[in-house]
């Protein structure tokens, strides 16, 4: 009976010994690092007409216009100042009031100013703008103006494109 309660103990002992093995190949090494000093920035829209935000035309003046006459063409630059690509276009012709003036523009080069076009940082394009009194201005145009004509271009992000 001894050499039984021996033979159990050995064999329960063995066990404890098989368990305590399998439990300890189950381990895994285990390490982990980080990433700091991560710098995030956000870029800039920047457009400029010929170096400045509001460029005035003073060139572009004209006195005692009739119908048919033109003032220009009158050149000037469209730079992306900013670090990103842009889109940029005319969004808005504003005669004097009371003038029904039209505006013509050409990029050297071909283009329509129109549609949205595409500028990489630091990349600039020339324009030519011609503003016309068209033949068919009313008899109600004589004598009208004295305000500025505005021509506003508009500048947005190009679109990200994966």
């Amino acid at each position: 009976m001894r050499r039984k309660k021996i033979l159990v103990g050995i064999a329960a002992g063995g066990m404890l010994a098989g368990l305590a093995a399998v439990q300890g190949t189950a381990a895994l090494w285990q390490d982990s690092g980080s990433a700091s000093d991560t710098v995030a920035m956000t870029g800039t829209v920047g457009l400029t007409l010929n170096g400045v935000d509001d460029y005035q035309w003073t060139t572009m003046a004209a006195g005692n216009m009739k119908p048919g006459d033109s003032v220009g063409p009158q050149s000037f630059v469209v730079e992306n100042d900013g670090n990103i690509p842009v889109q940029y276009r005319v969004t808005d012709f504003a005669p004097p009031t009371g003038l029904p003036l039209t505006y013509s523009a050409t990029r050297i080069g071909g283009g329509d100013i129109a549609a949205w076009r595409t500028l990489a940082p630091g990349a600039s394009e020339t324009w030519s703008v011609t503003i016309t009194l068209p033949t068919t201005a009313p008899n109600s145009a004589q004598g009208k103006g004295g305000t500025p004509a505005v021509l506003t271009i508009t500048a947005r992000q190009a679109k990200h494109v994966l």
